[in-house]
This record gives structure tokens, C-alpha cells and sequence, in this order.
């Protein structure tokens, strides 16, 4: 059986920022409701409404009555499709039973973690304070970094030597032809990336080296050789940076809070692959894919501009 996705039918770049509740009657005809439309005795209600258009960005104050029509508009263009799908019996086919039910469980789960992030610190201004001092290379002494780049596959043949020549000193050249000779798949890159577009325990690295210093980064995911080709300081004070840690800091919270509560409904569930999943070891939530080097997640000030360059060598000699 073929499950196919179901893409919501409302997408609305508005919201309603004006509430429709406590109409009063007006010239005697029209009576305060929470109904504002009915499709072939179908109600739309004012719940509905808002929860729609709370989804969505903001909206100027010019325009929030032209939002509240489109948004009730297109809830009347889902009640009929949704009202003829029933008609044609399309509710009981096992695509849409299965859409149906997967739903279901999406929004209960979310639901579940809304309740947990709700009830999980709140940030204060001294957590944001506290983050910008204690990352000097992100924020008060932040620098943009002209980078040669040569990337190869996890291995454990030649990593000791192509270390050894980082430790000399060997130019970029050097190391392709080693990498070369040693039959290893490459890729050679140059490209401008700001102190937040890279991985942490690198960024740390490249804060303390010089322009013309080479390092060797190995994670799970491969091998990456380094060179600072140029070093451009760019700092950013608190008040800019503010935004961006909050969004940091509020992401990193969620994500532990996730982690946990999985982590422990784990801990008392009875979990079993079966089949030929079988043999898979029960989920752990404290065990993340694609650990290492992890990216710091703050965004990118939009100043800075990402320019990759290829340096066109992208194979070893096979």
C-alpha cells in the first residue's frame, strides 16, 4: 500500500492580529457569534479562523481585514473539497486512512512537547549576557576567514601521515599528492566563512591560528585539512547579537527538552522492531546521529556573504 503525503491546503502569509470575538449587535440584525461563515450548513468558527492565521507572520494594520477574508475564504474552499471527498467516499480509502492517522499522532505529539517547553526555563537577559562572554570568537572577537579546504572520506590508512605533514608545515599542494599517491578520494575547495558557518571545535582552532597556519579536522563524517588563507576581524556587540543567541538559546533548550522527555518515556516503554528490523537495538534518545562537529547554529549576520570558490580539483588519480 502506497502512502501518500497530504499537503495542507491552507498556506497563508497573514495573521490575525484583531480579535472577532464580543461582536455586539448592530442595528438589531446581527447577533454576536462565534461562527463567521456556513458551507451547506458547515460551520467556520472564529476558533478556526484564528488558529489558522496564528501560524503565519505578521501582517500590517492596513491589511487585517483583507487578511481575515482571505483566511475565512480559503477555510470555505476547504470545506468543500473536504465536504465532496466525503461525498465521493474518498475518506474511506487506506491512503487517506493512513494520512488520516499519521496526522493524528503528529499533532498529539506536538502537542505533548508544547506542554514540556512550556514548562521548561524560561531565558533571562543575564543567560543571554553570560553566552556572548563566553564566546569571544562568535561575538566580541568574531573573524571571517579566507579557507583552502581539502576534504576526504573517514579512514584510518594515511590519516597519520597526511597529520605528519600538517605538523611540518607542507603546503595544500603537498597534501593532494600525497592523498594522491595514497589512491584517496578528495575534494580541494576555497570559500569566505564567517566565525558562526563553522563547525565549534574547528572555530576554536582557527580563533587562536594565524594567517598561512593549516589544521587537520576528523569527525565520524570524514577528514577536512584547513588553511587560513586570510583572517578579517568583524566583531559584534550585544545589542546585534542578542537576537541571534536568543534564537540559539531557545532552539538548544527545546532540543534538550525533546531529548529528555524521549529519554525517559523510553526508559519505561516496551519498544520492538520486528520483522526484518528484528534485530535492532531498542532506540536510545541519548544517542544522536551524525555526532561530531557540530555547527554553532547561530545565523549568519546578513552582512556577510558566503563565497564559495572551486578550485576545480575534485579526484584523486585513481
Amino acid at each position: 500500500m502506497t502512502i501518500k503525503t497530504i499537503t495542507p491546503f491552507i498556506m497563508l502569509p497573514v495573521i490575525l492580529a484583531i480579535s472577532m470575538a464580543g461582536c455586539s449587535k448592530k442595528d438589531g440584525d446581527k447577533v454576536a457569534t462565534q461562527v463567521v461563515a456556513k458551507v451547506n450548513g458547515a460551520e467556520i468558527s472564529l476558533h478556526q479562523v484564528n488558529h489558522v492565521l496564528s501560524k503565519a507572520g505578521n501582517v500590517p494594520a492596513d491589511q487585517l481585514e483583507r487578511a481575515r477574508k482571505t483566511a475565512v475564504d480559503r477555510l470555505i474552499d476547504q470545506e468543500l473539497l473536504s465536504a465532496k471527498a466525503v461525498e465521493e467516499k474518498l475518506d474511506r480509502t487506506p491512503e487517506t486512512l493512513m494520512a488520516i492517522e499519521l496526522a493524528r499522532r503528529e499533532v498529539l505529539a506536538r502537542a505533548r512537547m508544547q506542554q514540556v517547553l512550556a514548562a521548561a526555563p524560561k531565558l533571562t537577559p543575564g543567560d543571554v549576557t553570560k553566552y556572548y562572554v563566553t564566546h569571544p570568537e562568535l561575538f566580541g572577537e568574531r573573524q571571517v576567514y579566507s579557507l583552502q579546504e581539502i576534504t576526504f572520506p573517514p579512514q584510518k590508512a594515511g590519516v597519520a601521515d597526511v597529520q605528519a605533514l600538517v605538523d611540518k608545515g607542507a603546503s595544500m599542494n603537498e597534501i593532494q599528492e600525497l592523498l594522491r599517491a595514497r589512491n584517496v578520494q578528495f575534494a580541494a575547495n576555497a570559500g569566505i566563512r564567517a566565525a558562526e558557518q563553522l563547525p565549534m571545535d574547528m572555530l576554536k582552532v582557527l580563533h587562536g591560528t594565524r594567517e598561512g597556519g593549516i589544521l587537520l579536522s576528523n569527525s565520524p563524517q570524514g577528514h577536512t585539512v584547513v588553511k587560513v588563507v586570510g583572517i578579517r576581524k568583524v566583531p559584534v556587540d550585544e545589542a546585534t547579537a542578542r537576537p541571534m543567541i536568543q534564537t540559539f538559546l531557545f532552539n538548544q533548550r527545546a532540543a534538550e527538552a525533546t531529548a529528555n522527555e524521549l529519554k525517559s518515556l523510553k526508559a519505561t516503554a516496551k519498544i520492538e522492531y520486528v520483522g526484518s528490523l528484528a534485530d535492532l537495538p531498542k532506540p536510545d534518545a541519548s544517542t544522536r546521529q551524525g555526532q561530531g562537529a557540530a555547527s554553532t547554529n547561530l545565523p549568519a549576520l546578513p552582512q556577510l556573504d558566503q563565497m564559495p570558490i572551486n578550485t576545480g580539483d575534485n579526484n584523486a588519480k585513481k
